[in-house]
């Protein structure tokens, strides 16, 4: 039953293209900041970085299909501040996330925050298939 993660597409009308095409009614969206090493002239800096991600679980295909847009950070990421999920510190970030929000309510979805993994994902189709089966043997006549 293993799920796969498609490569990430890189525009908002692609992603929902892909949903139209596969049926599918709920995404995720969530951002991640963080910090990468950047070579400047000739050394490096660490660079904050910001990450907006978009899933949604094909659960008949068993395939997770993604959007992301990734830039850097204005401001500084501290180590007081920390990395990984978060608020999001960039201006552009926050209201890309926040118009892809918009966009895909406008459109019918329905949108929670998080973002879809295999793990996840397999739970879902797993309970899915076990609801399938008890609906299947409530409806055989006696």
């Amino acid at each position: 039953m293993a799920v796969k993660t498609l490569p990430p597409v890189g525009s908002l009308t692609e992603f929902i293209n892909l949903l139209e095409a596969r049926h599918i009614r709920l995404v995720k969206l969530t951002d991640y900041g963080n910090v990468e090493p950047i070579k400047r002239g000739s050394g490096y800096v660490l660079q904050p970085m910001v990450r907006v991600v978009g899933t949604a679980l094909d659960v008949a295909a068993k395939e997770i299909v993604c959007w992301t847009v990734e830039g850097e950070s204005r401001r500084m990421v501290t180590s007081a501040a920390g990395a990984g999920r978060g608020p999001t510190p960039d201006v552009d970030r926050v209201a890309e996330k926040r118009r892809a929000r918009e966009v895909l309510r406008q459109l019918g979805y329905e949108v929670d925050e998080g973002e879809w993994d295999v793990n996840s994902a397999e739970q879902v189709i797993a309970v899915l298939a076990e609801a399938a089966k008890s609906r299947a043997k409530v409806r055989k006549p006696a």
